[in-house]
């Protein structure tokens, strides 16, 4: 068990000494002994003790010098002097010893018990007083220019043995000032005198209970005539009295309450900031998923801890299934080495930025072209703590770099040939005397390649028109999709009499809603193809069929048709099956300008087609109708 506090008996009898330390010793104090006054004085400035218990009668100082000596020394003017002898009893001795600062007078012989009591009294007299010091240590810049209050009290009981009243024996100048009962008008009366109405309180019976018990009481009390608030401590210094010490906390009270005001506000300001701090993390979080490109954070292990939503769409991976995953899984196999390369890992582990194009790839096991960067997360002591990976898919850039490289090729390559032939045809036209029929052949030569010239320029404005975003000019209106038909085949039928063209259910049908020229475009260009992939003597199929709401056309060759990996691309820009030296001449644009006047008429377009099986292409066009005309009116 703790010792409960620390004492001091300074005294010259052995006997008594030893006595007095064992009772202490057993109750768990902890006791320090001197046999002289000088003794005393040095071990209470060293150990400061909480009680120290003074013999009167000591052999080099008397009893009275040494309190007077702790008293009046800063260090230990505070410490508790508890007189006690067998020998100067009198009430004189006694009076002399309080005179001086000591807190208590034990006259000997004693009890254990009442020597306990009265060490414990003052100890708890002590301990109201620490705390009350400790209060006003805390408080202290509210009390610089204020003092303690102080009266001294003289219970009166009644023929019950009950406490029914109080008197003042004392007060000091603070008392007056606190609260403005003037010393000349009070000591010596009775409290009932003085404060009407008082015997209806607990106050009374209070203050008797700490008069005639010794236990100290400590409180704060709202005295509502002077508007103040008290701390009052109230301890008995003899049976039969009490003391009051009281201070004025009225500041410390309107301090707490603006305390408790700036707490409220506090907790406001701490509610709004976390209420902003949700809202930020809600659009980060916002921010980060609504991402375009794929966006990971890692541990410093490149173990991925969070993904945004784009991983999904550009990959094919589920966030579950890639968290805890090192982000190297969307590497590609082929090229691991360069994701764990010396001059990769070295920039990442010391924080710096890392930026390079990579090939990812899908969960289908597909690749892309990606510009990645890689970011540090900082910590406090400004290391990276994770890093931030940034995953651009630059596929697209990459085909329009195919499709630029294409169309300068194309461009070059196709625009050449019409160009030589106009440029040999006109040369030869204007450098020789021919006849008349040769310089018409010749001139229909020209006709014939600047005819082709305008169409090569014609699909690559198309395609760039479509590649900008900006689509064909249409003008729909009520067409005859089989008179338009029957006028563009019956050129191609004289041109090439070593094909031979079935034409299937090509009767009357309902007009539909498009842009005759457009469509005749569509039609020349997949009629022109089959010629083009079809041996000679085959047969060129063209058909119609009516659906619910639109017209579907079919064109049928009876070519080598196609593979599926040809299919996949067929209607690419610049696509072109066969590349080869004898392939037909061609720019690679016309299947796909077909496919966009097609989808800009509202309809569809597909191959049916397999090797060795020849190749048919289907076409839909809606069917006129009048809300179709009104609405293009309105456009």
């Amino acid at each position: 068990m703790e010792p409960k506090a620390k004492l001091l008996i300074i005294d010259d009898d052995p006997a008594s000494r030893f006595a007095s330390v064992k009772v202490l010793k057993d109750d768990g104090y902890t006791v320090l002994e001197a046999e002289t006054g000088q003794e005393g004085l040095e071990l209470a400035r060293e150990h400061l003790p909480d009680l120290i218990l003074l013999d009167v009668v000591l052999p080099d100082i008397n009893g009275i010098e040494v309190c007077r000596e702790i008293k009046t020394t800063p260090e230990t003017k505070n410490l508790y002097v508890l007189f006690y002898s067998g020998t100067l009893v009198e009430p004189d001795h006694q009076a002399e010893g309080l005179e001086v600062g000591g807190d208590g007078y034990l006259v000997r012989p004693t009890s254990s018990r009442e020597l306990l009591a009265r060490v414990e009294a003052l100890l708890r007299i002590k301990r109201a007083e620490d705390a009350l010091r400790a209060s006003e240590e805390r408080y202290r810049h509210l009390f610089d220019y204020s003092l303690n209050g102080f009266a001294l009290h003289e219970i009166v009981i009644g023929e019950n043995g009950e406490p029914v009243d109080y008197i003042y024996v004392t007060v000091n100048k603070a008392f007056e000032d606190l609260t403005g009962l003037p010393a000349d008008k009070i000591v010596g009366k009775r409290v009932t005198e003085v404060i009407p109405g008082i015997e209806n309180t607990p106050f009374i019976a209070m203050y008797g209970e700490v008069a005639m018990t010794g236990e100290p009481r400590r409180f704060e009390q709202y005295t509502e005539p002077l508007g103040r608030y008290y701390n009052i401590t109230a301890y008995s210094p003899r049976k039969g009295q009490f003391a009051t010490i009281f201070t004025d906390i009225t500041d410390r009270k309107l301090n707490e309450e603006e305390l408790r005001h700036h707490k409220d506000n506090l907790e406001r300001l701490v509610e709004e900031r976390t209420a902003n701090l949700e809202r930020q993390k809600v659009e980060a979080e916002a921010i980060f998923q609504s991402a375009a490109d794929i966006m990971l954070i890692t541990d410093l292990d490149a173990n991925i801890l969070m993904a945004n939503n784009a991983l999904t769409t550009h990959t094919g991976y589920s966030v579950d299934e890639i968290i805890g995953k090192p982000a190297w899984i969307l590497g590609d196999p082929e090229a691991t080495e360069l994701y764990t390369s010396q001059e990769l890992t070295a920039t990442i582990r010391i924080g710096k930025f890392w930026r390079s194009e990579m090939v990812i790839m899908r969960k289908n096991g597909t690749r892309f072209a990606a510009d990645v960067s890689i970011s540090p997360l900082p910590s406090e002591n400004g290391l990276p703590r994770g890093f931030v990976i940034a995953i651009h898919d630059v596929s697209a850039f990459k085909e329009i770099e195919q499709i630029k490289d294409a169309l300068l090729s194309t461009a070059a390559h196709e625009l050449r040939t019409p160009l030589t032939s106009i440029q040999g045809f006109s040369e030869i036209l204007g450098t020789r005397d021919l006849p008349p029929e040769r310089q018409n052949r010749y001139l229909h030569f020209i006709n014939e390649q600047s005819l082709h010239l305008g169409q090569i320029i014609d699909d690559l404005l198309d395609v760039a028109r479509i590649q900008a975003g900006r689509g064909l000019e249409m003008n729909p209106e009520q067409t005859d999709m089989l008179e338009l038909i029957g006028g563009i085949l019956r050129p191609f039928i004289e041109a090439a009499p070593d094909r031979r063209f079935q034409l299937e259910g090509l009767s009357a049908s309902r007009p539909v809603w498009g842009d005759p020229e457009s469509l005749g475009r569509v039609i020349r260009n997949l009629v022109d193809n089959a010629l083009k992939f079809s041996p000679k003597g085959s047969t060129i199929t063209v058909s119609n069929a009516e659906l619910d709401t639109h017209l579907e056309i079919s064109i049928q060759d009876e070519g080598k048709g196609l593979t599926e990996a040809e299919q996949e691309s067929l209607f690419k820009q610049f696509y072109r099956v066969d590349r080869s030296n004898s392939a037909p001449a061609g720019t690679g644009l016309g299947l796909t300008i077909c496919k966009a006047i097609i989808e800009k008429h509202g309809g569809t377009i597909r191959v049916e087609t397999a090797p060795g099986q020849g190749s048919k292409f289907v076409f839909t066009i809606p069917f006129y109708t009048e809300e179709q005309e009104q609405a293009g009116s309105r456009e």
